[in-house]
């Protein structure tokens, strides 16, 4: 006979789960949509929860950011995707008028805390280069092709 329970004291709900056992989960979702593929059912499904998970942990966690630490990581990511090339460091610094230690911020800020990114992804493509991409969950590889065949 099973047990009864309270459906809100569940202890494998999210909000009773630690920060790090989402971000765990949620990077485990990912690998599995890397091993599955991202246009299978099972993909599809571990791509949703990995997405959840870590829009789950990221709330959650607080964020340990300054308002003025996202404001310098979204004209970081305005900058890199109005370029549409990869940067140097030095480049950026010297495009935003800012020291490199600013953009260095910037760019770990994003690191850090790669939602703030989303739906992109900064890739780093040589030493202290930078661009940007889409994020591997967001697109199928059919979707993928699709935009460039």
């Amino acid at each position: 006979m099973p047990v009864a329970h309270d459906e809100a004291e569940c202890p494998c709900r999210p909000e009773h789960l630690g920060i790090g056992a989402r971000s765990k989960i949620a990077t485990a979702a990912r690998r599995g949509v890397e091993i599955f593929g991202t246009d299978t059912t099972a993909g599809t499904r571990l791509g949703a929860i990995g997405r959840f998970f870590a829009w789950l942990s990221e709330q959650m966690s607080g964020s340990i950011l300054t308002e003025a630490a996202v404001y310098d990581a979204l004209t970081v990511l305005a900058a890199l995707v109005h370029a549409d090339r990869p940067l140097t460091l030095g480049t950026l610094a010297t495009a935003l008028d800012w020291p490199e230690d600013r953009a260095t911020a910037a760019l770990d800020a994003i690191r850090r805390k790669p939602a703030i990114a989303d739906p992109l992804a900064l890739r780093t493509v040589g030493p202290r280069t930078y661009t940007l991409t889409t994020r591997p969950d967001r697109l199928s590889p059919a979707q993928r092709k699709a935009l460039h065949p």
